[in-house]
């Protein structure tokens, strides 16, 4: 959102949150990537109500907003628009999800990456060779750790009531879609 929007919610009381992490990645830097001696792992289309399935238990015991599976279908639909769709991922026995949006010919957008840190590059790296392009954006919950990257607000929220509650990245929850 544009800052003046920002500061006018600011000035009704709301807050920084929902926080995630941002990183940028060039394809050069994906393609100097070396095997880490990682299994491979595998990437590919899934369902919606799969895709649910797996993001929620990802995020079991952390707060986020979660999602209906007619809400995911509309992100796979919105996600193929532009030329991608949700996928799976598949490493050894660790199952994570991603999904990606098509920005221009050479900037993709990956909304959110759900993979361990074990498995993060080989992710990458694999999706890289899916996915022609220069410039990689990847969103992952800023909770989940990962190479690099910049922790930022996603969101703004707004407490109710005479509570007072801190603020802090990790602790906050975690949105993953705007539908933008």
């Amino acid at each position: 959102a544009e800052r003046t929007l920002v500061d006018f919610y600011r000035k009704l009381g709301y807050e920084d949150g929902f926080y995630l992490r941002e990183t940028v990645w060039l394809r050069e830097k994906i393609t100097s990537l070396g095997s880490e001696g990682v299994c491979s792992c595998s990437i590919s289309p899934i369902m919606p109500a799969e895709y649910n399935r797996r993001r929620n238990e990802w995020l079991r015991g952390r707060l986020y907003v979660a999602y209906a599976d007619a809400e995911i279908t509309y992100q796979k639909k919105l996600s193929q628009l532009s030329g991608a769709d949700i996928y799976g991922i598949d490493a050894g026995t660790v199952r994570g999800c991603m999904t990606v949006e098509r920005i221009n010919s050479d900037r993709l957008l990956i909304k959110e990456l759900l993979v361990s840190e074990k498995y993060f590059t080989e992710a990458i790296k694999q999706m890289s060779q899916q996915f022609q392009a220069q410039e990689y954006v990847i969103r992952t919950p800023a909770f989940l750790v990962q190479p690099g990257g910049t922790i930022r607000p996603f969101a703004m929220l707004r407490i109710h009531g005479e509570r007072k509650l801190t603020v802090a990245p990790a602790e906050l929850g975690y949105l993953a879609f705007a539908f933008d």
